[in-house]
């Protein structure tokens, strides 16, 4: 799996989780509520701390709302940024079905979602969890 896919798929899997926990209560004592997230992460969860503190925003969110738009933001932008590299691949590789149909359906569903899960996230959890 190129980085690009693997990191669109740590971010759709953080998206599920952080959503999840919108409505939750804050975090233990200490805790940081990204940490909390990353640890639901299981055999992810190294990975998922790194991405997420990368993030200023993510790591200095003090609740769920503000810390799933943040992460819904960046896995946006990120899974723009990779549609993008698969449509530059798709143009050097044009009888590549696989290519074409992971550039264009794919990321197209995955973005659109990640988009829809953070209009809906503030009215709606319950619908941001189920697109993201």
């Amino acid at each position: 799996m190129n980085p690009s896919s693997l990191l669109s798929f740590l971010l759709f899997t953080l998206s599920l989780i952080v959503v999840s926990h919108a409505a939750s209560s804050p975090p233990p004592s200490g805790t940081k509520l990204y940490q909390v997230v990353c640890n639901d992460a299981g055999n992810d969860k190294d990975r998922c701390l790194k991405l997420l503190e990368a993030y200023p925003q993510i790591t200095t969110a003090k609740d769920y709302v503000k810390l799933c738009t943040f992460i819904l933001k960046v896995a946006i932008k990120k899974g723009t940024q990779g549609q993008n590299y698969l449509k530059k691949l798709m143009k050097k590789n044009p009888s590549s079905n696989a290519i074409k149909e992971c550039a264009t359906n794919d990321y197209d569903g995955m973005v659109g979602s990640f988009k829809s899960s953070l209009s809906e996230l503030v009215e709606d959890p319950l619908s941001a969890n189920y697109d993201a």
